[in-house]
Parts: C-alpha cells; sequence; structure tokens
C-alpha cells in the first residue's frame, strides 16, 4: 500500500491504521529558504508522531525527496541535509510540479523497503 499525506494530526483514527504496519516514509523537504523553518516544525512533528504511535524509527525504510530544486531561493543539498538527514538516509531530489523526480522517489522507496524485507523472509 502507498499512501500520500499531509498533516495526519486532524485524522487520528487514519493516523493509528496508517502508521500500524507502517514500512517506510518519503519525506518530502520543500528546498526553498524561506520554507525552512516550516520544514523543521513539521519534520519535528512527524518523529513526535510515529513516535507517540510507538512507531520505531529504525525499523522504517526512509528517504528524503528535496522538492522545489528549481526554486531560485533554494538551499543546498548540504545545507538540507544538515537539518533533517544526520542518519544519512536515501535522498532524491525533485521538481514535483514538472514531475521531474518523482518517480525516481517511488523507485527508490520502494526497491529500499523490498531489499529490507526480503531477509526477513516477508
Amino acid at each position: 500500500h502507498l499512501y500520500s499525506f499531509s498533516d495526519l494530526e486532524f485524522y487520528p483514527v487514519t493516523c493509528d491504521v496508517l502508521l500500524r504496519g507502517l514500512d517506510g516514509i518519503v519525506w518530502v523537504i520543500d528546498s526553498r529558504l524561506e520554507q525552512l523553518g516550516e520544514n523543521i516544525q513539521a519534520y519535528r512533528s512527524y518523529q513526535e508522531l510515529l513516535a507517540r504511535h510507538g512507531v520505531e524509527q529504525s525499523q522504517l525504510t526512509q528517504i528524503l525527496q528535496y522538492n522545489q530544486r528549481d526554486a531560485k531561493n533554494m538551499l543546498s543539498p548540504e545545507t538540507l541535509r544538515m537539518h533533517f538527514n544526520p542518519k544519512f538516509f536515501a535522498e532524491t531530489k525533485a521538481i514535483a510540479t514538472r514531475s521531474e523526480g518523482t518517480m525516481n522517489t517511488l523507485k527508490v522507496i520502494c526497491r529500499k523497503i523490498i531489499l529490507r524485507l526480503i531477509p526477513a523472509g516477508v
């Protein structure tokens, strides 16, 4: 199953169902400088949400997609990595409005989940 959501805090029942048995997450980070504060807050909120629901992040496949890579005021991948990727998850770049990089992100997360599940015999 593949789900896309922005704010599960408003849908607690849906949140419980979606987070149960979760295999992976794509964190979509807006690369624009003016979105940095909002991105940091959203990233922290999702980490807290996973913890509250007993989701062990070390058991998840996680990748980060740096979106808005065509913006004039975008942050460098190094700056984004410093804020959002201390554990060195896989990263992809995208310009979603032009469908650039979005399919690659999907392929990367699917491949990583499958490779993680195969040794477990799932």
